[in-house]
């Protein structure tokens, strides 16, 4: 249920794509205004915008995907705060 919570929300990733989508309007308005012929800084532009809104929407879901993130180090960390606090009760 946790992780149904922790998600990036819809309205979130729109506005991205918004974003983004408006940010490859302007960069190719901006180039078409310039005398260079050169069209790579834009092409280059729009692959590392949606580079990033694929990683982020990867990191989103941590169990599937290019990046999987496994939850031992979380759970490692979970056992050693529950040792900690357990020693510290025992002290009162």
């Amino acid at each position: 249920m946790s992780a149904i919570r922790s998600q990036v929300p819809n309205e979130v990733l729109i506005a991205l794509y918004g974003v983004a989508a408006m940010a490859g309007a302007f960069a190719g308005y901006a180039a078409g205004l310039g005398t260079r012929t050169s069209r790579l800084p834009v092409y280059l532009m729009g692959l590392v915008v949606c580079s990033v809104i694929l990683l982020i929407e990867d990191i989103d879901t941590p169990f599937s995907g290019f990046i999987a993130i496994s939850q031992q180090p979380l759970i490692d960390t979970a056992v050693s705060l529950e040792a900690v606090s357990g020693q510290a009760n025992s002290r009162d």
